[in-house]
């Protein structure tokens, strides 16, 4: 399957828009019911209920921005590099950098998504949310 640029470019703008909100219904909209979603450092494959309640919790947790900073549409969906900030409400920030290799369904949904971050990174978002809260919303650093 061959996807379209425009449909490519505006799914991700869906996504990065789902996550920042950390919203279950945009989350839900955006991923397909039956998506994969895989992290390099621990080489786990979640799916769509996982990410969602990870997703939610790390919004609760603090707020999630993203910058992107590289966007190329590929046939079958996209590839993105970001760089990620979480702050606390203590006003602490974080900023991870990571990227997205996508594959979108026939209805632009994210069927899966590849993300590849460094660990090091996780493992300090993991201090710095339970240095804020006393604890890491589950799902959310492995």
């Amino acid at each position: 399957m061959s996807v379209n640029r425009d449909a490519s470019l505006q799914a991700a703008g869906a996504l990065r828009r789902a996550i920042e909100s950390a919203s279950p219904e945009q989350l839900n909209e955006v991923y397909a019911e039956d998506a994969v979603i895989w992290h390099n450092t621990d080489l786990v494959e979640l799916n769509r209920a996982d990410i969602v309640a990870a997703v939610v919790g790390l919004g609760a947790a603090c707020d999630i921005s993203m910058e992107v900073r590289q966007l190329d549409a590929t046939d079958s969906g996209f590839f993105q590099t970001q760089e990620w900030t979480f702050r606390v409400p203590s006003g602490e920030s974080l900023s991870v950098p990571s990227a997205f290799v996508v594959t979108l369904d026939e209805d632009q949904r994210v069927a899966r998504l590849d993300e590849y971050v460094d660990s090091a990174a996780l493992a300090a978002l993991g201090d710095l949310l339970a240095g804020s809260s006393g604890e890491v919303p589950a799902g959310v650093v492995r």
